[in-house]
């Protein structure tokens, strides 16, 4: 039998792809914004309470195949590396950490007058179904947290 228009209607809701994209200016240049984001051993010093280790390096250390492993708020976020474009783009993967399934995301890199524009997208599954719009929360504030702090680091000189 069909599914009612009424199932099809909660079926849709409940398993709704979660999206989240965060932008930010950076004032400096695209080759060192680019650079400063790619260094992510460095990114306590910039990103929060953060904390990062390379669990296996890519090619180059910080590029294609890179996992790094990220501690914060009581999370453990284990994410590869599966793009890495200097200094326009940069995507991963999620491995582990989250309740969510097919977690991707891009983050690029444009020139603009006077410095960079940071476009950070992901799109995911929740695990749980009805929890996506947590999660969004959640993701827009480490996205928010981690690239305002890099542009505070900008702008207080690099």
């Amino acid at each position: 039998p069909q599914p009612s228009s009424d199932q099809l209607g909660r079926l849709t809701r409940v398993c709704r792809i979660g999206q989240v994209e965060v932008q930010q200016f950076v004032p400096g240049s695209r080759d060192k914004v680019f650079a400063t984001y790619a260094d992510y051993l460095q990114w306590p010093q910039w990103a929060g309470s953060f904390k990062v280790e390379l669990q296996r390096p890519g090619q180059p250390t910080n590029g294609i195949g890179c996992v790094r492993v990220i501690r914060g708020a009581g999370l453990t976020m284990v994410e590869e590396i599966d793009g890495f474009d200097p200094p326009s783009s940069l995507s991963y993967r999620l491995l582990t950490g989250l309740p969510l399934r097919d977690y991707t995301s891009r983050v690029l890199f444009t020139a603009v007058n006077g410095g960079t524009h940071i476009t950070w997208r992901s799109t995911f599954l929740p695990k749980v179904p009805g929890t996506g719009w947590a999660l969004e929360a959640l993701v827009r504030s480490m996205f928010s947290r981690t690239l305002k702090g890099l542009a505070t680091k900008f702008a207080h000189g690099h």
